[in-house]
């Protein structure tokens, strides 16, 4: 199983880097790209719904009980499923239910939307050992932050030197966006939230260069909304994790006053007027999407009349294309696992300093900071449709209801 999800991340983060380097997305958005064919935009499905049978089929060689061993290291670890067993429960309702919205509506979306939530019902069930499995994945951020760090600099220097524009890149304009290996500077923005506290495990010169390349990385994003909901979920995050003293408390406020002046400052520049001034289509469409909710009546908010993708907004789709009880149950599920885990920081606040270069802790830190991130992006972008987020959403919920019941090492560990 460790080796399922493993590639089932694996292909989440890699499967688009055909992108950049062929020249294929959308010719609507990028004049210098050809549309994504249909058997290619199509094969992620094929190959990570193949992943989900393998996984069902392991699952199914093993009969499941509510309270099952696993074996952590030299210690075996009880788990109580009781608590886990409404998230199973739910996400296989969420997918029983868009499966039946996309053959009524005939429309595609609810179907991207939740069809990767299986993955948080296998990595749940599944019987391994999760000490190795944290590690595992936890290995695959941190080389992966590293990759997509890079890659994105070669982009901004192909561009600089020999003008090779990105996706959702116009010849002759300041407003060229880079997205990674993503080729989506509004998906890689948020891809980015789960690999800041990855830099946590260097000392010197490395992490210096690992944020120095992760804020360049986030600003060519200039995806405004992706940029503003990563700062907020990191900044929750270290609330959480981090003690606060009075004199971190007066630091942070002078940082903001100062941040705020910096940024009154910025926008003067003329440079930053002429971004502004390309992206005013796009603020404006985003500045009115709560327009679909104008005309709407109880029929429409009981999600009886799903109208597909409809608005830049998670939030406002999911609403009337699921309804506003299954919405309701489906946020109220994704804040109590963030509240648990945020209750699980907190047991482990006194020893940050300690516990801070645990591969685990980490990882949970990544987890949560992302799906903070998505949560609060989701109001102006339809994070819910853009691969890779909505794959990875299930997957880093997953991950916050495990590492929810994990003991982190006493010790640090030693990181290079």
């Amino acid at each position: 199983m460790i080796k399922l999800v493993s590639f089932y991340l694996f292909t989440v983060l890699y499967y688009n880097f055909y992108r950049y380097i062929f020249r294929i997305n959308n010719a609507r958005t990028s004049p210098t790209y050809s549309d994504t064919p249909l058997w290619l935009s199509s094969g992620k499905y094929l190959i990570i719904f193949a992943t989900f049978g393998l996984m069902a089929f392991i699952l199914a060689m093993y009969k499941y009980k509510y309270k099952v061993k696993h074996y952590s290291g030299d210690r075996v670890v009880h788990h109580d499923r009781k608590n886990d067993a409404i998230y199973i429960v739910l996400s296989m309702l969420f997918c029983l239910y868009a499966l039946s919205v996309t053959v009524l509506s005939r429309d595609a979306y609810a179907f991207e939307a939740v069809c990767f939530f299986p993955v948080m019902i296998f990595m749940i069930l599944g019987r391994y050992d999760r000490e190795k499995f944290f590690n595992k994945i936890y290995q695959i951020l941190k080389v992966s932050a590293w990759v997509f760090l890079f890659y994105d600099i070669i982009q901004y220097l192909l561009f600089y030197f020999f003008n090779r524009l990105p996706a959702l890149a116009y010849a002759g304009t300041v407003s060229v966006r880079f997205g990674s290996l993503q080729d989506d500077p509004n998906g890689y923005a948020f891809l980015m939230s789960a690999l800041y506290f990855i830099g946590m495990s260097y000392r010197g010169y490395k992490k210096t260069l690992f944020y120095v390349l992760y804020a360049a990385n986030l600003l060519l994003t200039i995806s405004f909304t992706g940029m503003a909901s990563v700062m907020f979920s990191i900044i929750i995050v270290m609330i959480l994790s981090i003690p606060v003293s009075f004199k971190k408390l007066m630091a942070a406020w002078f940082s903001l006053v100062f941040g705020v002046v910096g940024v009154m400052v910025l926008s003067q520049l003329p440079i930053l007027q002429n971004i502004l001034s390309t992206k005013q289509g796009s603020i404006d469409q985003h500045a009115n999407l709560f327009s679909a909710l104008m005309n709407i009546g109880i029929q429409d908010v009981m999600g009886m009349n799903p109208p597909g993708w409809i608005a830049e907004s998670a939030y406002v789709n999911i609403l009337l294309n699921f309804g506003i009880l299954v919405t309701l149950v489906m946020y109220g599920m994704v804040i109590t696992i963030i509240y648990r885990f945020s209750q699980h920081l907190k047991s482990h606040k006194r020893n940050f300093k300690t516990i801070q270069k645990d591969p685990t802790y980490i990882l949970g830190l990544c987890a949560m900071t992302f799906c903070i991130a998505v949560f609060i992006g989701g109001i102006n972008l339809p994070l819910e449709v853009v691969f890779p987020v909505n794959a990875l959403f299930p997957f880093f919920l997953a991950l916050l209801c495990l590492i929810s019941k994990h003991r982190y090492a006493s010790t640090a560990a030693t990181f290079n």
